[in-house]
């Protein structure tokens, strides 16, 4: 097409020129002015033609674009014309407006498509621009706040005050459990409120959603209760039989056929064995009141008092405080990560480091070449994660959670805090403790924290 529309336009070019030369030779000359005129009106013809066919084609190409430019591809372009480049261009406009045609409507039932999916899910999803305006809000998100129409963030003042200030700040890949008592509905609900950050080209805009977590916060909440009730049974019992048992053998000694014995037939043995019965179930109690007072410890964790903290610094010196007698204990980091630090109370971070480091050195009693590496440095989520490892027996895979159970321990002497205690440190600074483990090989405890300046 292209080349036949420059060979029209070279060959009108040579005509007109030609047609002008001619023109212009016969008016010079006395004999031919009728031939110059006739030349001329040629000329005229061919010159308005020419034009006429470059107008056509602006034309057509300028009707297109407005056509695109108003979404408007019901335009017919493939037209009978007696020029056969206009009719070549007509039929590649046409062509050229059925394929983004096509294409508009495969966006279009793709639209439809993920809009139906987002109404069908059981997880509430809204999304709204930095000013609140709500862009759109699926079925699922009505439902759970109890709202027929939602057009602004301020709408939800209405359900729960907690709602609406967790929506209006909360931040791209941010979590954050919320509970809601909404009056309208007559009911409390906690909710689970991820967000994402995303931008149109026109404006910035966050997707919210909200997941209702009741079934599976209580599931986690009776389970852990249950466990928590099975180690307390435990921790109770081993130590009030002793002093049930021993309360009844010395009360046996005190006591015949129902009768108190006189003190006269009390004998030296009987003494003796009262003052060990009554030394142990002194023991006993005294166990009790440490085990309660480990209790209440758990119970009354002060709120962290945070400040930087220069990790290497920091775990260099505690490296040096909790080293222990023939175990080779080492801190590793990158280059990149040396001058890391993060947002801590020093003195729970030290609490919880110098608790992994003991268990490490209890884990590796009796284990050849025993060694510790202590590291620390960013992961994926640009989070902050010190490590404990040792090279010990591992921990069976049953006990991975049964061990941050409050009062569950493996130790022959230990209250079964430590490592329940630590979890909760770490939860109070926005972060967490996990445990990972292979038999025979080693175990590794990662304190994960965010990283100074970020968000918890």
């Amino acid at each position: 097409m292209i080349k036949s529309f420059y060979l029209q336009l070279i060959s009108r070019i040579m005509l007109i020129v030609t047609l002008s030369v001619v023109s212009t030779v016969c008016f010079l000359s006395d004999f031919h002015f009728v031939y110059g005129a006739a030349c001329s009106i040629v000329m005229l013809i061919v010159i308005f033609r020419f034009i006429k066919f470059l107008n056509t084609v602006n034309e057509q190409i300028s009707f297109f674009f407005e056509s695109i430019l108003n979404e408007d591809f019901n335009s017919v372009y493939a037209l009978k014309r007696k020029s056969k480049i206009l009719d070549k261009l007509n039929e590649n406009l046409d062509k050229v407006n059925r394929k983004m045609q096509d294409a508009l409507m495969a966006n279009a039932r793709q639209e439809q498509y993920f809009k139906a999916l987002i109404e069908h899910v059981g997880t509430g999803i809204i999304t709204c621009n930095k000013d609140g305006f709500v862009i759109d809000a699926n079925a699922g998100f009505k439902q759970l706040v109890g709202l027929e129409q939602l057009t602004h963030t301020k709408q939800l003042q209405k359900v729960d005050s907690k709602l609406m200030e967790a929506v209006n700040s909360i931040r791209h890949k941010e979590q954050k459990i919320v509970g809601v008592n909404n009056e309208r509905q007559g009911d409390t609900v906690r909710l689970l409120l991820k967000a994402a950050a995303f931008n149109t080209g026109a404006q910035n805009l966050m997707l919210i959603s909200a997941q209702n977590i009741d079934k599976e916060l209580d599931e986690n909440e009776l389970d852990s209760w249950m466990k928590l009730i099975r180690v307390l049974t435990h921790e109770i019992m081993n130590s009030i039989a002793p002093i049930t048992s021993l309360s009844e053998t010395i009360a046996s000694l005190y006591s015949k056929e129902g009768k108190a014995v006189l003190a006269k037939d009390i004998d030296d043995r009987t003494i003796e064995t009262t003052i060990r019965g009554l030394n142990v179930i002194r023991e006993q109690g005294k166990g009790l009141i440490n085990f309660v007072e480990s209790y209440r410890s758990l119970m009354r964790l002060p709120k962290p008092k945070k400040e930087r903290v220069k990790l290497y610094s920091f775990l260099e010196k505690q490296c040096a405080i909790n080293q222990a007698k023939e175990i080779n204990m080492q801190l590793l980091c990158a280059d990149e990560d040396r001058n890391l630090s993060v947002c801590a109370d020093k003195e729970q971070l030290g609490q919880v480091l110098a608790n992994l480091i003991k268990n490490a050195i209890y884990a590796l009693k009796g284990s050849q070449n025993p060694e510790i590496t202590i590291g620390f440095g960013t992961n994926q989520k640009n989070r902050v994660e010190i490590s404990v490892k040792d090279n010990g027996p591992g921990i069976d895979p049953d006990l991975l959670e049964e061990i941050f159970i409050p009062f569950f321990t493996t130790k022959e002497t230990g209250s079964g805090i430590g490592l329940s205690l630590s979890r909760q440190i770490m939860r109070l600074h926005g972060g967490w403790l996990k445990a990972q483990s292979v038999m025979g090989k080693e175990s590794v405890f990662t304190m994960v924290l965010p990283k100074e300046g970020t968000a918890v």
